[in-house]
């Protein structure tokens, strides 16, 4: 008599689980789950596909994402166009501007030399201390203004604070969403389907007039298919920490001779 094989649940990723509760609701749909006594099962099946799609981006991009990033985008432009004007002063050196090039270029080389390579919110921090560092020492602000660079520090310091208010905003819009707990819904589809395999395998001995059969070789065949998905990326992952950990253990020379015999 066939039995359901097992499969290690707990070893679905988050976004494999869905397709796998969907699948088995399909499975049990089609093999009549009122002749079987399986409707309940069913039923249970179908409120946990229901909560599956909490686990499927639950809300998406937020509105205001696109937005925040055009301003991020703008700041930077500003940054590299304050950059790029004191570099070219530095360089051309016009006469009667040499003091106030070394007053200045300090600070915006300080805070500004490959800020995009930061995240957004030390981006944020460093233009933001930028600032303060020009309201505490005014004579480098005025020589800012003196050497052209009003226009861009007005630009940034506006781009930033709106930048910064709406993340503020997302945020704060955020917090007011429903909390998820992914993990416990996992726990419970996962006890969910374990029972309803235990069902049908009982089921099968107790009712020996009902054909189960074709239902469970329907559910095994997708049970190997999806320990198929586990054990590959079990694998992938094996090979990835022993290479790892080979490539960490070697010298240049014996990696370069390892890979070789690899490929």
């Amino acid at each position: 008599m066939q039995q359901i094989q097992e499969i290690s649940l707990s070893k679905l990723l988050k976004l494999e689980l869905p397709q796998f509760v969907k699948k088995v609701t399909n499975c049990i749909e089609e093999h009549n789950p009122e002749a079987l006594k399986l409707q309940d099962a069913l039923n249970l099946l179908i409120e946990q596909r229901s909560k599956m799609k909490l686990l499927i981006a639950p809300y998406g991009k937020h509105p205001l994402t696109d937005d925040i990033q055009q301003l991020h985008l703008e700041r930077l432009k500003y940054v590299a166009a304050i950059n790029m004007h004191m570099k070219l002063l530095n360089k051309v050196n016009y006469e009667g501007t040499e003091s106030l090039i070394i007053t200045a270029k300090a600070l915006v080389y300080g805070h500004f030399n490959e800020l995009r390579r930061n995240n957004q919110v030390t981006i944020h921090q460093t233009i933001i201390a930028f600032f303060l560092r020009l309201k505490e020492n005014p004579e480098i602000k005025d020589a800012l203004v003196d050497l052209g660079f009003e226009h861009y520090l007005n630009k940034l310091e506006e781009t930033n604070n709106q930048c910064y208010e709406l993340d503020m905003e997302r945020n704060r819009l955020k917090s007011k969403r429903l909390k998820i707990d992914s993990g416990a819904i996992q726990k419970e589809a996962q006890q969910v389907l374990r029972a309803i395999f235990e069902q049908i395998n009982f089921y099968q001995v107790t009712y020996k007039e009902l054909d189960y059969g074709p239902l469970i070789a329907q559910l095994n065949e997708l049970i190997v298919k999806f320990s198929s998905l586990i054990r590959t990326r079990a694998t992938a992952n094996k090979t990835r920490k022993i290479k790892s950990k080979v490539k960490n253990a070697l010298s240049p020379p014996l990696l370069q001779v390892w890979m070789r015999n690899k490929t």
